[in-house]
């Protein structure tokens, strides 16, 4: 069950990015895609209430994961696709 919950959540990540491929600026449609899903995170926080305190430290090692995993990698890729045909999207 978790291998195919994580093989279809991957797999419309895909079908996302070919999506957002378009008229629209790529870093927009990133961000776009981003804000999104931290007002989703943001609902699930309030919902569920976690303790959510955190030292500064850890923001900043937050903020370097988030950059470098997420915001650097998906606008590479994303710049990629505009130049080339990939089975992937």
């Amino acid at each position: 069950t978790l291998y195919i919950t994580t093989v279809l959540i991957w797999g419309s990540t895909w079908l996302a990015i070919e999506f957002q491929l378009g008229d629209i600026a790529v870093e927009l449609s990133l961000f776009y895609r981003f804000a999104i899903a931290a007002l989703l995170m943001w609902l699930y926080v309030a919902y569920k209430k976690p303790d959510m305190r955190f030292s500064l430290i850890d923001h900043g090692f937050f903020a370097l994961l988030a950059i470098c995993n997420f915001a650097l990698n998906y606008l590479m890729l994303y710049w990629a696709q505009n130049y080339l045909t990939s089975a992937m999207t």
